[in-house]
């Protein structure tokens, strides 16, 4: 199977490998790293067959894979060179100078916090994790029974919903408000940490301020910090109750990231109590259903957020891949030609088909 990264690393690495795939995996990428071999699988032929199907290789120099005793971290790197798709990072305060002869005229990232070199790192993975990225999948096998679970998707995160949502919220003081615009902008300039820490400050100082936990969480979204955006989801939920449309949608994206399909439902039906005409919220409550096999319920939403914004894409595949788990695969090709005419750019229609 094809995908987006390979990291190579030496053994004594791995809380930093597991941070930066977990980064990754946030950011939407398909990741590969030897916590994936399976028992029984023939060690060096599975990493060169992950190499050349890898799109990029990120490998880890640090003061233990520059050693000889890791040369195969060298061997990795070699192979990944040799295809031009190497992305060199130097972890553990290493100098560019201790890196083996035949790396070290390449570019190489210096790391302090895979948070704070983050943007680096995906600017050398070439933009492919923008804002709707393809995603790398394998194709479900129909003859074993219903399909395997689909591939996370982002939240949807359309600037003008969000500013007129994260408005309703109201801060405590102009102060309070200068530092949340501050935040707001280093979010824009994709300065994730910053922003996070802005918004920190907010909340040390004022508690009860649930737009702060609002955008906080968005930053961390975008850090693949999962669990702690959810946090704060619920902390702005309780901060504003009654109007909280924006913490029950992002609070709902982090649930299917977290594979918690029917919290993640439950989620989206509170949004939905709020405002019915949230297609978005039906659009992933269907794909939540969808992970359940709920099929009946999940076509159900995919239909009312087609209804709701025919140029919503999301829902115009699911609603054929849906229509796979019904094994009506002659209706699904149906409706997703179609729905591949209208969004010829929707890897996930063609993965569904």
């Amino acid at each position: 199977m094809i995908v987006d990264v390979f990291i190579s690393y030496a053994r004594p690495d791995k809380s930093e490998a597991a941070r930066l795939a977990e980064l990754l995996q946030g950011h939407r990428l398909a990741v590969w790293w030897d916590k994936d071999l399976l028992a029984g699988d023939k060690y060096i032929p599975k990493l060169r067959a992950e190499i050349e199907n890898a799109r990029k290789v990120i490998v880890l120099w640090s003061s233990h894979s520059v050693s000889e005793e890791h040369d195969f971290v060298w061997d990795e790197a070699a192979l990944a060179k040799r295809q031009k798709k190497l992305v060199p990072c130097a972890i553990g305060g290493i100098a560019i100078d201790q890196i083996p002869l035949g790396f070290g005229q390449l570019h190489t990232i210096t790391v302090t916090s895979w948070e704070s070199e983050l943007l680096q790192v995906l600017n050398a993975l070439g933009q492919v994790s923008q804002i709707d990225p393809p995603l790398t999948t394998m194709a479900p096998d129909l003859a074993s029974g219903p399909p395997a679970p689909i591939p996370i998707m982002a939240p949807p995160a359309k600037a003008a919903y969000w500013q007129r949502i994260l408005g309703r919220f109201t801060s405590r003081s102009e102060e309070e408000d200068q530092i949340l615009a501050a935040g707001r902008n280093l979010y824009a300039q994709s300065r994730w940490v910053e922003a996070q820490d802005a918004f920190s400050d907010v909340i040390a100082a004022t508690p009860s301020n649930g737009a702060a936990y609002q955008h906080r969480a968005e930053a961390l979204a975008q850090l693949g910090r999962w669990q702690a955006c959810l946090e704060d989801c619920k902390r702005a939920h309780e901060r504003a109750p009654l109007d909280d449309t924006a913490s029950l949608m992002l609070g709902g994206g982090a649930l299917l990231h977290l594979a918690q399909w029917s919290e993640a439902a439950s989620w989206y039906r509170a949004a939905i109590v709020r405002d019915d005409r949230l297609a978005a919220a039906y659009g992933w409550r269907a794909y939540a259903f969808v992970q359940t096999r709920a099929w009946q319920p999940a076509g159900a939403d995919a239909d009312a957020a087609i209804r709701l914004d025919r140029d919503l894409p999301e829902p115009h595949w699911l609603r054929g891949y849906i229509l796979v788990g019904l094994n009506q695969p002659e209706q699904a090709v149906e409706w997703l030609n179609s729905a591949i005419r209208r969004f010829p750019q929707m890897a996930l229609a063609y993965y569904a088909r």
